[in-house]
């Protein structure tokens, strides 16, 4: 989900893939240049973020337990992202 509208993101968020082989979570929305967005996500006690990309480009997550989410503002109106995984 994120912070833009009372949808959470259901309309703005086109694709949404989680790839098991690489433990990857992959997307695509359509965004609103210039708004600050936050995209949260709900990531389970045996899995650990190794590595959050927007746009190619790495960013920092932010929250705590088990609720991440990546803060970020659009410069284009299609952005893509990828969450890399590591379980234990």
């Amino acid at each position: 989900s994120y912070n833009r509208h009372i949808t959470q993101g259901a309309v703005d968020i086109k694709t949404l893939y989680w790839e098991e082989k690489t433990q990857t979570l992959s997307g695509r929305l359509e965004a609103v240049p210039g708004f600050e967005y936050r995209l949260y996500f709900s990531c389970p006690e045996k899995f650990q973020l190794v590595k959050a990309l927007i746009n190619g480009k790495e960013v920092l997550p932010e929250g705590r337990g088990e609720v991440l989410y990546l803060k970020f503002k659009s410069k284009q109106e299609k952005i893509s992202f990828q969450l890399k995984f590591s379980s234990f």
